[in-house]
């Protein structure tokens, strides 16, 4: 009686740990659970099931992650992008790690690209800009910040079209730079700005 709690546990326990790789799921564990359509245990009348609840949060992914920046630390000008011009883009956020192609080795200075993506993409677009705010993105190989270069602005974000999404492909063993452009006439009242890195 005593090992087939212990096997049920057990069980419970796994598929528990299945599941959070999977994403966020809720366990119910029942101890003592009467035998199905008895309402006995063994024989005897079951007691009162116990059931503990327990949540399993998302696991943490490692090819995304934002990057939040109060307004108040953003620089003034454009950064010398000459794909947006000052004004009216005339507030910049540089983005402070590198995006790495394939190939390339990893260390404090980038975000890791587990995946191996030849993608990856720096976006505004997220519910906490609002739908006012309007930004664009430049990322540039970092040897060549003025030569290899992908500007977007005006994208498909479900959010708000004032807000973007730039994708661009990452050569092996090449590093990239991200710098994320603003209007200051349309932040409003927002004292932060939720951004994005991800693979792809």
């Amino acid at each position: 009686m005593k090992s087939d709690s212990n096997r049920l546990i057990k069980c419970a326990l796994i598929a528990g740990f299945i599941g959070a790789v999977a994403g966020c799921i809720q366990l119910s564990i029942k101890i003592n659970a009467p035998e199905p359509g008895t309402g006995t245990i063994g024989g005897r009348i079951a007691p009162p099931a116990v059931t503990k609840t327990t949540p399993i949060l998302e696991v943490p992914t490692s090819v995304s992650g934002p990057l939040p920046v109060l307004v108040s630390q953003l620089g003034n000008g454009n950064n010398g992008q000459a794909c947006f011009p000052n004004p009216p883009w005339d507030r910049y956020y540089l983005v402070p790690k590198y995006l790495i192609g394939p190939s390339n080795t990893p260390d404090a200075n980038c975000y890791t690209n587990s995946p191996q993506s030849p993608l990856g993409t720096i976006k505004t677009c997220d519910p906490a800009n609002g739908t006012n705010l309007e930004t664009g993105i430049v990322i540039f190989e970092a040897t060549h910040p003025y030569t290899d270069q992908v500007c977007a602005m005006n994208s498909d974000c479900p959010v708000s079209t004032n807000l973007t999404i730039n994708q661009r492909t990452l050569a092996n063993n090449k590093r990239y730079r991200a710098v994320i452009l603003y209007k200051s006439s349309t932040l409003g009242s927002l004292t932060s700005i939720t951004n994005w890195w991800s693979y792809p």
